[in-house]
């Protein structure tokens, strides 16, 4: 079976501090977000992006305007030799109560099935209190990111607590958390 980086988007990949990303001109990754996902590869991971977008539920964007966003990102990748394997989103409102919003993970379970990932010997990294806890769901091992002052200030103590109880391990960013992954094969073996 594969393995895979489970990647949340917003804070993890691209910048949030500036707010929600509702157009291709929002989206700005965050530094050495490029170089991680190539090293991730490099290990033989594949590179899972799992993003709530409830943006499209609650009609603040549509279907087009969110893949317009990914395409940019994608695009923005490609120009620096890097890429996803896929992208899985949850469009649904908040309160829908569906199956694939995180911290459920229905997103994980269908990225699994497509790949045949064993999603125990996988990670999920994410910098949200539902990403660690759809990683412990799931059985990954959880790496929480810990950012930036400005996106700290943003996510709050509160909740940044909450996050770092279900984690398994801290990065301040992708990069870092690329390091880690690879700390964490060599002592696998």
């Amino acid at each position: 079976m594969k393995r895979a980086v489970f990647l949340d988007r917003d804070g993890v990949v691209n910048r949030r501090d500036l707010g929600y990303v509702n157009s291709p001109d929002d989206l700005e990754l965050l530094p050495g977000v490029p170089q991680a996902l190539k090293s991730l590869a490099d290990m033989g991971f594949l590179l899972i992006l799992v993003t709530n977008q409830a943006g499209v539920g609650e009609m603040f964007m549509d279907e087009h305007d969110l893949e317009a966003i990914h395409g940019r990102l994608e695009q923005i990748l490609a120009a620096e030799n890097a890429t996803l394997n896929n992208i899985y989103c949850c469009t649904h409102a908040r309160d829908a109560g569906c199956n694939c919003r995180k911290p459920k993970i229905g997103l994980l379970e269908a990225a699994a099935s497509q790949y045949a990932i064993n999603l125990r010997t996988s990670y999920m990294v994410g910098d949200s209190p539902s990403d660690m806890e759809c990683g412990v769901r799931a059985a990954c091992t959880t790496i929480f990111i810990l950012g930036d002052r400005e996106a700290a200030a943003l996510t709050g103590q509160d909740e940044k607590n909450r996050a770092m109880v279900w984690s398994d391990f801290l990065a301040w960013d992708l990069a870092d958390a690329a390091k880690l992954i690879s700390e964490l094969e060599a002592a696998r073996g």
